[in-house]
């Protein structure tokens, strides 16, 4: 199951970058370690309203290869793992979600010889305002600090907020 970790802000200035940056987890009741090379998920603004992805109107890194979360994070379990996208920025003022879609290689004997390339799921964040008066950044919660600190344990280079 995909799901957001750390959302980004809710109001933002145009052209900040997203603090915190978007985190997010995937999460299986199998052991899902030895599938993960296949899995990865790419980002796509939406316009709130209409659903519609917008295009070049979003910079930073648009895709991410699963990081499997160690086993004594995930209570010993090789179920869990995370994308990161940590320099995403809006750069027009409007509303808009961010849409992640969790992408797999298919070689199964139903698809192409070369294999397909399936999307398993879609999960969309909140609202995010984008406007003048906005700030450069949001304080996250006590659990998205948590997971943030569990990626810069794990050697990711997690911005800091801009001020």
């Amino acid at each position: 199951m995909l799901s957001i970790a750390v959302q980004p802000p809710a109001r933002v200035r145009p052209g900040s970058i997203l603090y915190p940056p978007l985190i997010v987890q995937l999460s299986s009741e199998h052991d899902l370690y030895e599938h993960l090379a296949g899995y990865w998920t790419c980002v796509s603004l939406i316009h709130y309203a209409t659903g519609q992805v917008i295009y070049e109107q979003m910079d930073g890194k648009a895709a991410d290869s699963a990081h499997p979360i160690s086993q004594t994070r995930s209570r010993g379990v090789r179920d869990q793992a995370y994308f990161f996208f940590p320099d995403l920025a809006i750069h027009a003022p409007g509303r808009y979600r961010v849409r992640i879609s969790l992408m797999r290689m298919d070689y199964s004997p139903e698809s192409s010889p070369d294999g397909a390339v399936v999307c398993d799921e879609q999960v969309d964040t909140r609202s995010i305002t984008v406007e003048e008066s906005g700030p450069n950044y949001s304080r996250p919660n006590s659990q998205e600090r948590a997971f943030i600190r569990m990626l810069r344990d794990d050697g990711q280079d997690v911005p800091t907020p801009a001020h």
